[in-house]
């Protein structure tokens, strides 16, 4: 009995001391002395705190289970993977790493180890972070050791978009860069920048991304991986062999030209409407010259029958003096009315001052001939012949 008590205690000792071991391993093989007490599983990564309660490691766990999937299936490189997040700083050193020796390490990633270590000063510093970090494990990895550039980086904003949903309005800002060009982008060297290695390092809390995504501070755009997963396949991710990648760039490019709606070449249709304006303003030009063409022969026309000399001159009739009324008003001063004559006035030639008798007016009555009544006496007053 003796006998199999120690055995079972010694059985229960090894549990208990292999169960913390279990639920840090790499995290706690790294920093031995940071007592995680804290553990969430997101798929097959295991995510470990420190100084942080249970509801927030499930969260941070919650938000990179969909990311962590996503990579599985494309990748297949992430069994055994840790996240380590602590309350405050990371127990890491700067100098140690190629990170700026002014600012604390706050996000790093190793893939041999299959570790990434955050920080949660910031609550949501993480979320992202984790995202990069799981995805530079997983591309890494799958390199057998190292990653080509920019496509890696591309990569994570990817992933990135697929988590976030905007995927479509990524693609549709490209499209609209295309707008207005004459011919597609020239060729991009998605795998000629110095590759990517075991340990990436940055600052997660500084938005310093591309414009098309979410203003974090690692990935690219995530739209070429995009065309190169709908239209090669997640296995051109895990092997990027350089023949495919410049297959799929080259019809990505003549995708988004086309899908703009841009012209080859260039539009056309500006010419016309050139053309169109020159023709109004020649048109204008050519009608004011016309017309002072013609006024300008008119104009000489009528200067040579001046000075022609078969044409007799016009002279116009002599009627004597002409009378002109007073200066200074239109009223006439003498009418020669009511017996009233000045001497100022001429002799009256027609008369109209005057009776046709030559009598003057006013003075007697007119001598006027005998004879019958005239045809229109029905119409007048009864007593318009009386003498009375």
């Amino acid at each position: 009995m003796r006998r199999i008590f120690l055995t079972l205690t010694s059985v229960l000792v090894l549990v208990v001391t292999a169960a913390p071991a279990h639920a840090a391993g790499q995290c706690a093989a790294r920093f031995p002395g940071a007592g995680f007490d804290t553990r969430a599983d997101a798929g097959v990564v295991s995510v470990v705190g420190v100084g942080l309660n249970e509801e927030l490691t499930a969260r941070y766990a919650r938000v990179w289970a969909p990311v962590v999937d996503l990579l599985q299936n494309d990748f297949g490189t992430l069994e055994g993977v840790e996240v380590c997040v602590f309350e405050n700083e990371v127990p890491l050193d700067s100098a140690d790493y190629d990170y700026p020796d002014s600012l604390p390490i706050r996000s790093i990633a190793f893939a041999d180890e299959g570790m990434v270590v955050l920080s949660a000063w910031r609550i949501a510093g993480p979320l992202d972070a984790g995202l990069v970090g799981l995805v530079h494990i997983a591309q890494v990895r799958a390199g057998g050791g190292s990653y080509p550039e920019p496509l890696g980086a591309d990569g994570i904003g990817y992933y990135r978009n697929r988590v976030e949903g905007t995927t479509d309005a990524v693609h549709n800002r490209f499209v609209r860069s295309n707008v207005g060009l004459r011919e597609p982008w020239p060729p991009i060297p998605w795998l000629g920048g110095e590759p990517r290695s075991d340990i990436l390092a940055w600052n997660a809390e500084q938005a310093i991304g591309s414009q098309y995504t979410s203003g974090v501070g690692y990935g690219g755009a995530g739209e070429f991986t995009n065309h190169v997963v709908l239209n090669g396949g997640p296995s051109v991710l895990a092997n990027p062999d350089p023949g495919v990648v410049a297959t799929l760039d080259e019809g990505w490019r003549q995708q988004l030209f086309d899908e703009s709606g841009s012209i080859p070449g260039g539009s056309r249709g500006w010419i016309k409407g050139v053309l169109f304006a020159v023709g109004a303003v020649v048109l204008g030009i050519g009608v004011a010259v016309s017309t002072r063409l013609a006024r300008k022969r008119q104009e000489r026309y009528l200067l040579e029958l001046a000075d022609d000399p078969r044409i007799p001159a016009f002279a116009p009739e002599d009627t004597g003096p002409i009378r002109t009324s007073p200066a200074g008003s239109l009223r006439r001063r003498d009418a020669g009315v009511g017996g009233r004559r000045s001497r100022a006035v001429g002799r009256d030639l027609d008369d109209r001052n005057r009776a046709p008798s030559g009598r003057k007016v006013g003075r007697g009555v007119d001598v006027m001939p005998a004879g019958g009544e005239a045809r229109d006496d029905a119409y007048r007053h009864p007593g318009f012949d009386r003498d009375d």
